[in-house]
C-alpha cells in the first residue's frame, strides 16, 4: 500500500487490530487501530528473521519510521549487527526504567515490580524484543499451580508495564489483547476464631504496628486511615476518633465511635508515641506505615498465610449481618463511598442518630472478640 499520513489515518481500523505495510520500504508495518498503533521493521538478517520496534504512531510519523527503517538496512549493509542501532533493553533493565520513569505514583513500586522481578526469573535477562506472550503465559502458568492470585496479579502488572513500554518504543505491547482475572476482590473473611486468634498476636507484637492492628480489627478501619492517626483526632472521653475529610476516601469528614478496648489500645499507644501528633510513630515526624516485617510476623504466628488487613473489614461486615444489622448501616459504618450518595444534609442530619447505631455495632464487635477470647 502507498502509505501517507492522510491513508494511514483513513485505513486504521477504529478498533482492534489492522496492518499496513508501506510499499516503499520492505518489512516496513504498522499494526494497531486509530487510538494506538505500532511501527516495526521485519527483515532477515543472516538467516535469522528480526523484528525491530520502531515506536509508537502517530508520536513517530511514517516519515520518522521510514528514516529509522532506513539507519537499519544502512547498518546491515555495512556489515553492523543492527542491534547497535534499534536500542535494545533487557527485560530487567527495562523494568528498572518503568519504575524509576514511569511507575512513581505508585505507594510501594518495588513491591509493583518485584512480582514480575520475582515470578519472570528466567526472562531477566532476556533482550526485551524476543519475549513473547507465551514466555509470560509460560511462568504464570507454573505459578498458577500453587498460587492461582499471585498468577493473575503477575499478569495484572505484566500488562500494565508492558503497555508502558510499547507506548515508548522499546517493545510491542505483547500482552494487549490478554484478558487476566480480576482476583483483586477477595472473598476472604476471618471466622470469629480466627478473629480472636489475630487480636491476641496483635497484642504480642510490639508498638507500633501490635496496637495499630489491633485498633483496625477492633474498628474495621481503613488501613491509611488508622495508620495515619493523629492525637489531635481522638477525644478518648467522648470515646470518638473524627477523622477530617482530607483523610477520608469520600472526602467527607467522619466520627468512629470507640469500643472500650480501643480506647484502652489507644490510652497505652499515646504512652508509648513520641513528641509530635503522629499515635502511631517511631520518630514522632511522620507515621510508621512500613508494616511488611510486621504484617509477615502476624501471617506466620496465626498460619494465616494469605491474610490481608482488608479482611479485618469484610470479618466485621459478615458479623454484623449475622447480627441482623441491615446492610445499609453496616455500610454506613464502614464509610463506603456508596453509602456517601446520600445528600450532604441528609448526613448531617443523621449523623448523631447514626452514631448512636455505630456504637452499638462497634461495642457488640469487641464483645464478640472478647467473649471468643475468653471462650
Amino acid at each position: 500500500m502507498k502509505l501517507t499520513e492522510a491513508t494511514i489515518k483513513k485505513s486504521l481500523p477504529d478498533l482492534g487490530q489492522g496492518e499496513l505495510r508501506d510499499d516503499q520500504i520492505k518489512g516496513l508495518i504498522l499494526r494497531g487501530n486509530k487510538n494506538a498503533a505500532s511501527w516495526s521493521l521485519r527483515f532477515t538478517h543472516e538467516g535469522e528473521r528480526q523484528r525491530h520496534t520502531l515506536g509508537r504512531w502517530p508520536g513517530v510519523n511514517l516519515t520518522d519510521a521510514r528514516k529509522a527503517a532506513q539507519r537499519i538496512y544502512g547498518q546491515i549493509a555495512v556489515g553492523q549487527a543492527p542491534e547497535k542501532v534499534a536500542r535494545t533493553l533487557t527485560l530487567e533493565e527495562a523494568l528498572t526504567k518503568a519504575e524509576n520513569e514511569g511507575f512513581t505514583h505508585l505507594s510501594n513500586p518495588r513491591n509493583y515490580f518485584g512480582t514480575m522481578r520475582n515470578h519472570l526469573g528466567p526472562l531477566l535477562k532476556r533482550d526485551l524484543r524476543r519475549i513473547t506472550k507465551a514466555d509470560i503465559l509460560a511462568q504464570s502458568d507454573k505459578l498458577r499451580k500453587t498460587k492461582q492470585p499471585t498468577a493473575d496479579l503477575l499478569l495484572r502488572v505484566s500488562k500494565s508495564v508492558f503497555r508502558w513500554l510499547a507506548e515508548r518504543g522499546f517493545c510491542e505491547n505483547i500482552l494487549e489483547d490478554l484478558r487476566v482475572a480480576q482476583t483483586n476482590v477477595r472473598d476472604e473473611f476471618l471466622s470469629v476464631a480466627e478473629a480472636k486468634q489475630v487480636l491476641g498476636v496483635c497484642h504480642q507484637i510490639p508498638y507500633p504496628f501490635g496496637p495499630a492492628f489491633a485498633v483496625l480489627l477492633l474498628t474495621a478501619g481503613r488501613r491509611q486511615e488508622v495508620l495515619a492517626m493523629r492525637k489531635s483526632e481522638l477525644d478518648l472521653e467522648s470515646a470518638l476518633w473524627e477523622i477530617p475529610g482530607s483523610r477520608t476516601k469520600n472526602g467527607l469528614a467522619w466520627r468512629i465511635p470507640l469500643s472500650s478496648p480501643v480506647v484502652e489500645l489507644l490510652t497505652e499507644a499515646l504512652e508509648l508515641a513520641p513528641e509530635g501528633d503522629w499515635v502511631f510513630s517511631t520518630t514522632g515526624k511522620r507515621p510508621s506505615l512500613g508494616l511488611d516485617k510486621a504484617l509477615s510476623a502476624l501471617r506466620t504466628q496465626t498460619g494465616l498465610a494469605d491474610l490481608k488487613l482488608h479482611d479485618f473489614r469484610r470479618s466485621f461486615a459478615t458479623a454484623m449481618a449475622d447480627l441482623g444489622f441491615e446492610p445499609g448501616s453496616v455500610d454506613r459504618y464502614l464509610n463506603h463511598v456508596a453509602a456517601a450518595t446520600n445528600s450532604r444534609l441528609s448526613r448531617i442530619y443523621n449523623k448523631s442518630d447514626m452514631l448512636v447505631l455505630r456504637r452499638r455495632m462497634a461495642d457488640q464487635w469487641a464483645e464478640i472478640l472478647s467473649e471468643s477470647e475468653k471462650a
